[in-house]
């Protein structure tokens, strides 16, 4: 997920860098999303894995509060690029790679174990 991310963060400062008025605020700015996006995503993990010892209902508010977290933590970034002049729609995109890697994440999972079957039969 978060190698989804980071892709997804290389190709849209390729293509969306040349359209925006600040070329180092939209990168900044997308870069802290992306680091934002792939923070969110090992929070998420984290907060799984502990959900999944906890009773049923502790469970349930371990992740309600996981998730207000994240929503708060977003919500943050964007006052922080708006506030100190970043580039909000930087922010945005970089923040939207989670969601980005998390469709792309079977395709490149899915590549990764093509990769490592050729690699095996090209050792033998």
């Amino acid at each position: 997920l978060a190698a989804g991310a980071a892709l997804w963060g290389i190709v849209l400062e390729l293509v969306l860098v040349w359209f925006s008025k600040s070329r180092v605020s939209f990168t900044l700015s997308l870069a802290a999303g992306v680091a934002g996006a792939v923070l969110m995503a090992v929070h998420m993990y984290v907060v799984i894995e502990d959900s999944l010892e906890l009773a049923q209902d502790d469970a349930v508010k371990h992740m309600r509060k996981g998730t207000a977290l994240r929503i708060v933590s977003a919500m943050a970034l964007f006052v922080l690029a708006w506030r100190l002049h970043g580039s909000v729609p930087g922010m945005f995109f970089g923040l939207a790679t989670l969601k980005l890697g998390a469709y792309t994440q079977p395709f490149l999972h899915a590549a990764k174990e093509k990769w490592k079957r050729n690699e095996k039969k090209t050792e033998k």
